[in-house]
């Protein structure tokens, strides 16, 4: 049986954001999410958030999304 620390139910971008950092904090973290495909509703947003750069203004929900799948993907 395969063991957790954090468990994160959806992975959407909130999810991801979640695991992301629980896993930079050296957790072992795993992602459950009823969508065959990680991502969430960032993926149907085509036009550019407002904002701040911290933000991610500018940026499409797409790009975003592929952004922090890399980055869980890495950890």
């Amino acid at each position: 049986m395969k063991r957790y620390d954090m468990i994160v139910v959806g992975a959407g971008p909130a999810g991801l954001s979640a695991a992301i950092e629980a896993a930079k904090k050296g957790m072992h973290v795993v992602v459950y999410d009823e969508n065959a495909k990680p991502g969430g509703q960032l993926f149907k947003q085509i036009h550019k958030f407002f904002g701040s750069k911290e933000h991610k203004a500018k940026i499409r929900g797409f790009h975003i999304g592929e952004e922090l799948l890399a980055e869980a993907a890495s950890l």
